[in-house]
């Protein structure tokens, strides 16, 4: 799967290499986080700060929209959402340019895991040592970028 500005569409690679593509939603805003857990897709959308869930089975007999989507949480677009990742409960785990990084239960219960950080650029999910990886960028030019590991318990 790869998100294309307002769509998340699906790439699939058939026999002898061919490659066929297909819409799954529609309409979003500028989504920047796409995670699955079973039949869930999830979407973050910075641009209206939500974070949308859809059936997977749905969306690939018939494509869905923005409106579709049952909003999980929803957070301001300062917060930034961008790449997530989920647990196989379905929990979901990211951050954004906000500098906060989130876990969402779920039932949408957002608990804070970290903040103050200068912005998260994505998160990878250790379900075997229960730990998140957050990459989080450089505070300023003259300064590294990090990767932070936050146990999750």
């Amino acid at each position: 799967m790869f998100v294309l500005v307002g769509f998340i569409e699906e790439l699939t690679l058939g026999a002898g290499g061919q490659a066929s593509e297909q819409d799954l939603v529609t309409g979003l805003s500028k989504p920047a986080g796409v995670a699955m857990a079973g039949d869930q897709l999830f979407v973050s959308d910075q641009g209206t700060g939500q974070v949308l869930a859809y059936s997977l089975a749905a969306v690939r007999k018939q494509p869905a929209t923005a409106a579709d989507g049952r909003v999980v949480a929803t957070f301001t677009t300062a917060d930034g959402l961008d790449l997530m990742t989920a647990a196989a409960d379905g929990t979901l785990y990211f951050g954004g340019s906000g500098g906060t990084l989130y876990a969402v239960s779920p039932q949408g219960a957002v608990k804070t895991l970290a903040s103050g950080w200068p912005g998260i650029r994505g998160v990878a999910y250790d379900a075997r040592n229960k730990r998140l990886f957050a990459a989080v960028a450089a505070p300023d030019a003259t300064s590294a970028a990090s990767i932070r590991i936050v146990p999750i318990d």
